[in-house]
């Protein structure tokens, strides 16, 4: 819009460009005048130090030796030449307008035509420049022109144009209205890289910018510190068991568990569509991928779920294959983080690698196909929606997430999507804290689909016949639902009927939650027995365990010993699972503290108190 727009139109009226200005500092034009007996003036231009030493009459006497030769104001205004009809000249009183410098930069910069031929005719056209709006008629223009006239061609391939700050309301910021911000306050306060990241990635960096302090914290606390707090992951889990990565001694990535070849693969994909994105300067788009990769499936889905597996205290095939993929996957993100925010990602490679090898001077590695998983991709994001449906059925009902549950109900359309969710299974119940998924097709007691028109669609749609229209979906049989589930379209009474056109739902029935997120619906069976309450409550004491070594800062491989007091029905509930509850937390020995006086944390579980206390064992 911006090319063929605003840029655009100013060539396309290619207006004169007034090359003078009245100023005492910038360029001196390089032109020589004088006036003969009939009135009429004379015009000379001198095209380099060579040609004026000759010309003049006085350039000794001017520039005593090289060290001296200044060609502003004033001292190129005392140079008098001779005309080539013998007459003396001296210089206009103009300069070039300073943009005229400024265009000038892809072969002033290298002293072409005089020197450095080939480095210049090497790197001409740029790749691209980078100017606010406002340079339109200015920079972006001036070095057009001067590259159409002297080369026949643009000086640049492509602009990354820069558009206004605003205040968070949408206006200029002044000092009239107090509402300036100075970058210098933001960069001492939360960082240049934050401050750049905000920048690029919440608006395409053309379009002017509401810039809102609060949303630069979020900037910091979502995306930068989830980077950091992986790499922290990996530093000290590896530590602890003495990793180090070796590429050679790597294991090949299909010899690898699939949530590793899911995180390779799923990394892969971004990193392809990355590099076509900074290819197109998209690079708004480029940094978001980032930012939503980090956070959703790097921290939140893959660490998440291998903490486990990588905080052992010793190290196996499988674990070593974890520590290697993340390894990989870190190292090569903060090389595509780095020209956004140079000097984190900088740090981080340097703590990574163990050593002052900087990230800026590493290459990109090449996308390698082999390591791009379409259906795993797939089947990974299908695990990921089904596990978000039920989280948010769970949040939304308050239901514990600790709190087990036994089953889960998806109807399926097809084989496909059965063998997808089937291979993804495993990954789903630990997700969701569920016993069972079980699948069901065609009509159900539990899940018993009806339809409603969507106005929105309908009404431009069918206009005069929304009524009619109203009436047939709302009589829409399973049957029918099933149909337009399946196939995308119906058909009935001369109405064409498409997804758009009809909103899909679903009633709960006692014991069970359902809900529907696009396509994908769930019945969440909420009803619990005695198995299950129990289990919940011994996931609950876990939980304040964990809270208890956080709070107090134990590190990770500290053993202890776990006092509590409670009710009589958490206590009998802790007894029967006392193994569990090592395995969980490190502990060596698990007892009724009745008779002790510690520091005890009170907490509750179930509405029944609960007091803790854990003790180091030396």
């Amino acid at each position: 819009s911006f090319g063929t727009g605003r840029f655009g139109k100013w060539l396309e009226e290619n207006r004169d460009w007034a090359l003078s200005r009245n100023r005492f500092w910038g360029t001196p034009l390089p032109v020589w005048q004088y006036t003969d007996e009939s009135g009429k003036e004379h015009y000379e231009c001198i095209g380099s130090i060579q040609e004026l030493k000759d010309r003049s009459i006085n350039f000794g006497k001017v520039y005593a030796d090289e060290k001296s030769l200044d060609l502003h104001k004033p001292f190129i205004d005392e140079i008098i030449i001779n005309s080539k009809d013998g007459k003396q000249m001296t210089r206009v009183n103009e300069l070039a307008d300073v943009w005229f410098d400024s265009g000038c930069v892809p072969f002033a910069q290298h002293h072409y035509p005089f020197e450095n031929k080939e480095l210049f005719e090497k790197n001409y056209p740029a790749d691209f420049i980078a100017e606010g709006i406002d340079q339109t008629r200015g920079w972006f223009y001036t070095m057009h022109a001067i590259g159409t006239f002297l080369f026949d061609k643009p000086a640049y391939k492509n602009v990354i144009v820069n558009g206004h700050i605003l205040d968070k309301n949408g206006k200029k910021m002044s000092k009239s209205l107090g509402n300036i911000v100075n970058p210098f306050d933001m960069m001492e306060k939360y960082g240049a890289d934050v401050l750049r990241w905000y920048m690029i990635s919440s608006s395409p960096v053309g379009n002017s910018k509401l810039f809102n302090e609060n949303d630069l914290i979020e900037v910091q606390n979502k995306f930068f510190d989830t980077l950091i707090n992986v790499v922290r992951f990996f530093i000290i889990y590896s530590n602890l068991t003495e990793f180090s990565y070796d590429a050679k001694k790597s294991t090949e990535p299909v010899q690898r568990p699939v949530i590793d070849r899911w995180i390779l693969s799923k990394f892969n994909t971004v990193r392809a569509k990355y590099f076509e994105l900074m290819d197109d300067y998209d690079i708004t788009k480029a940094s978001r991928i980032l930012y939503d990769f980090t956070i959703d499936e790097l921290s939140n889905w893959y660490v998440r779920r291998n903490r486990k597996r990588l905080r052992g205290s010793g190290i196996d095939g499988d674990s070593l294959s974890g520590y290697q993929t993340l390894y990989e996957v870190i190292t090569e993100l903060l090389k595509l983080i780095a020209p956004v925010s140079p000097f984190l990602s900088d740090k981080l490679y340097m703590t990574l690698s163990d050593s002052d090898t900087s990230v800026h001077l590493t290459e990109f590695s090449e996308v390698n196909e082999s390591l791009t998983n379409s259906p795993l991709e797939e089947e990974m994001q299908l695990a990921q929606n089904i596990v978000y449906l039920i989280r948010s059925i769970r949040v939304k009902n308050n239901l514990k997430v600790r709190q087990p549950l036994r089953q889960i109900l998806i109807p399926v359309l097809n084989d496909d999507d059965r063998q997808k969710i089937q291979n993804v299974k495993d990954v789903i119940l630990e997700e969701v804290n569920v016993r069972e998924l079980n699948f069901i097709e065609g009509d159900s007691d539990i899940i018993v689909k009806k339809s409603k028109p969507n106005f929105k669609s309908i009404g431009p749609k069918f206009g005069k016949d929304v009524k009619a229209v109203q009436k047939i979906i709302n009589g829409l049989t399973s049957a029918q639902i099933s149909e337009l589930e399946k196939t995308g379209k119906l058909s009935l009474e001369g109405f064409d009927f498409t997804r758009d056109d009809i909103e899909i739902y679903t009633n709960n029935i006692e014991g069970w939650i359902v809900d529907t997120y696009g396509d994908l619906t769930i019945a969440l069976d909420t009803k619990l027995d005695d198995e299950l309450i129990e289990e919940g409550i011994i996931r609950e004491f876990v939980n304040r365990i964990q809270n208890f070594r956080r709070t107090n800062d134990f590190d990770v491989s500290d053993k202890v010993k776990i006092y509590f007091r409670s009710s009589e029905n958490i206590s009998l509930a802790i007894k029967r699972n006392i193994d569990y509850i090592k395995a969980e937390t490190l502990s060596e020995n698990i007892e009724s503290a009745n008779g002790y006086d510690f520091a005890f944390v009170k907490s509750e579980i179930n509405g029944e108190p609960v007091e803790l206390f854990l003790k180091k064992i030396n």
